[in-house]
């Protein structure tokens, strides 16, 4: 599925540059209305993100959220309606805090324990290519896929634009977060939905 992504700061959409909360550029200051603008493109798939609850420790954003969740019609990720682990790293160890301080755990060591207990839907996020249109890790996307070939991983960090959401579909990976790309239009919503898988 393509999940076009709604990174929510004090109840507005915006992107951070590389999860630095002080290069936030807003997208949309009404992200309900988003929200229908995905829907209305025929999209069914929605990621959401509470950055400020992912700083905080806690849940920041729950009105909007809630007001998403009643304007959407479809299948919301926070963190997921399925569970869905979100894994963020850079260089392949585990960022944590709100990406604001990076932990000497190796992000396939965490995903194999919580694999252990059950977790089989992990969201993946290069924090180093996140909001920097750089292109996907499909590197690092590979290692871990091979390390743990039962999971369900979860590009997110670093699309471009369509070609990148195709070279991910064709190395295996039909599961795919958009945020930057969408927002600076460099892929339009109904160009993905045209290749979201049904």
């Amino acid at each position: 599925m393509i999940f076009p992504a709604i990174d929510l700061r004090a109840g507005q959409s915006v992107r951070l540059y590389q999860g630095d909360f002080e290069q936030a550029t807003l997208i949309n200051a009404d992200p309900v209305a988003q929200a229908k603008q995905i829907n209305a493109a025929g999209l069914n798939q929605l990621h959401l993100v509470d950055l400020d609850g992912a700083k905080a420790g806690q849940p920041e954003n729950y009105a909007t959220i809630a007001a998403i969740r009643a304007a959407f019609n479809g299948t919301l990720e926070l963190g997921g309606d399925r569970i869905v682990i979100g894994i963020d790293g850079k260089q392949g160890y585990v960022a944590i805090n709100g990406w604001l301080d990076q932990s000497q755990t190796k992000m396939s060591t965490l995903m194999q324990a919580m694999q252990a207990d059950g977790a089989k839907h992990f969201i993946v996020t290069d924090v180093a290519r996140d909001g920097t249109l750089q292109g996907p890790n499909i590197e690092l996307y590979q290692e871990l896929q091979a390390q743990l070939p039962a999971i369900n991983l979860i590009a997110s960090g670093g699309v471009r634009n369509l070609e990148d959401v195709q070279m991910l579909q064709a190395s295996g990976f039909k599961d795919v977060i958009i945020g930057k790309a969408l927002a600076a239009g460099n892929v339009t919503l109904a160009e993905l939905a045209e290749v979201a898988p049904c």
